[in-house]
């Protein structure tokens, strides 16, 4: 999804620089705190953060949501991916592609059957693997009602990041 910001043609036409006195405010974030990014993911949105620091007319700054708000994103975000319960509609858009690995053990995890799900969801967090755990709890298939609450929920976060990044001022926001 993208986050709904106004988009200011005459600014942005050709990559023209802000005017005379106009800052564009970009906010980053280098992790989600659910997942670590990929080294060279990290790395990207670093090098990208130093190079605008260069641009005249151009802050950047770290931009932190509320805590837990992107982990809430995240678990929504396989919630909905594993709703047909075996990730089928993802598969189906990597046409032919293989899996990365991290995806694979995300298909086997939407794959577990629901009568085994609660034991392994108290196991994954009785070890301290307090994300296994979740992705577990919101990774199975679900009901047509049960998928429309997590959309209506994905929504409400969604808005609730958007004021944020509005509150913080920002024209754009980079992230891994």
């Amino acid at each position: 999804d993208v986050i709904p910001m106004p988009f200011n043609e005459e600014l942005y036409a050709g990559g023209a620089p802000p005017r005379d006195g106009e800052v564009i405010r970009i906010g980053y974030y280098d992790t989600d705190t659910f997942f670590d990014p990929a080294p060279a993911c990290k790395r990207a949105v670093m090098e990208a953060v130093e190079a605008l620091e260069r641009v005249p007319g151009v802050e950047v700054v770290r931009f932190t949501p509320r805590p837990g708000l992107l982990r809430q994103l995240c678990l929504l975000y396989y919630a909905i991916m594993g709703a047909d319960g075996h990730l089928a509609g993802f598969k189906d858009g990597l046409e032919g592609e293989e899996l990365h690995e991290m995806y694979s053990s995300l298909s086997m995890l939407a794959s577990v059957p629901q009568w085994l799900r609660s034991t392994l969801v108290m196991l994954f967090r009785g070890i301290g693997w307090p994300r296994i755990s979740e992705i577990i709890r919101v990774g199975r298939g679900k009901s047509a009602l049960e998928l429309w609450d997590y959309n209506g929920q994905k929504m409400l976060l969604k808005r609730e990041l958007t004021l944020e990044w509005q509150a913080a001022g920002l024209d754009a926001v980079l992230a891994p």
